[in-house]
């Protein structure tokens, strides 16, 4: 492959996947507990061991979230929890267990407590069953109904939440973290839900620059473009 289009063909794949990072972002900007995720694009030096690659695929941008917290927003219902603090909810979904500050919760049918997205809330490492939505949660997360505790739902430390993997839906998996039990810097607030911190000012402006980046680039492919046209021509006339 000519080097130029080689370079140019690194550079178009960054920015592609930059792209789709950003505008994951600001699709979730009214999701509850979503946390900003940041392209980290290997340097150029590094990434010239993959100019012989033909497949597409871009090997040297990676994704980590940004997890500072959003505003937390009073809703007064007790089964809308945020945390406060660095902790996170853990779901049991399908694919496994999952980690999330999304506390939009409900009773499902058999009274379960679960996701907005029907996952199972745990407590103690199991289901916590619910006689009905009216209950209180301290900030402990523990539920009560009336005086009688009916379960602690479990929120997790990790000591390095950027390895955290975002899966969708505001879930992490934690395929290179090990969660704690430590709840002593994050307490519950029941009647609030965290908002994404996605800053829409920001992603915009992102956005704007990438753009700019691929539009240079593209002038970069047709100036390339004509010289070698030019270069046809004139051998041509030989």
């Amino acid at each position: 492959m000519d080097s130029v289009y080689a370079v140019a063909r690194e550079g178009l794949l960054a920015d592609f996947s930059r792209l789709t990072i950003q505008s994951q972002n600001l699709s979730n900007i009214d999701t509850v507990g979503y946390k900003r995720q940041v392209a980290l694009t290997s340097g150029f030096d590094a990434r010239l061991g993959e100019l012989s690659s033909v497949d597409g695929r871009d090997y040297q941008t990676t994704t980590v979230s940004d997890v500072r917290p959003g505003v937390l927003k009073q809703t007064g219902r007790a089964l809308d929890l945020a945390l406060d603090g660095d902790g996170f909810f853990s779901v049991r979904t399908a694919s496994g267990v999952r980690y999330t500050r999304r506390g939009d919760f409900t009773v499902a049918a058999g009274g379960r407590l679960v996701t907005a997205q029907g996952d199972v809330v745990l407590a103690g490492g199991g289901d916590l069953v619910l006689p009905n939505s009216d209950v209180r949660v301290d900030s402990e997360g523990k539920v009560y109904d009336g005086d009688r505790q009916l379960g602690q739902i479990d929120v997790v430390q990790f000591d390095d939440p950027r390895k955290l993997q975002y899966v969708g839906d505001a879930q992490f998996e934690a395929a290179a973290a090990s969660p704690t039990t430590d709840r002593t810097v994050t307490q519950v607030r029941s009647g609030y839900l965290e908002a994404s911190n996605v800053q829409p000012a920001h992603e915009m402006t992102a956005l704007m620059g990438i753009s700019r980046q691929v539009e240079l680039t593209r002038g970069v492919l047709t100036s390339r473009d004509e010289m070698l046209d030019s270069a046809i021509n004139t051998l041509a006339q030989f």
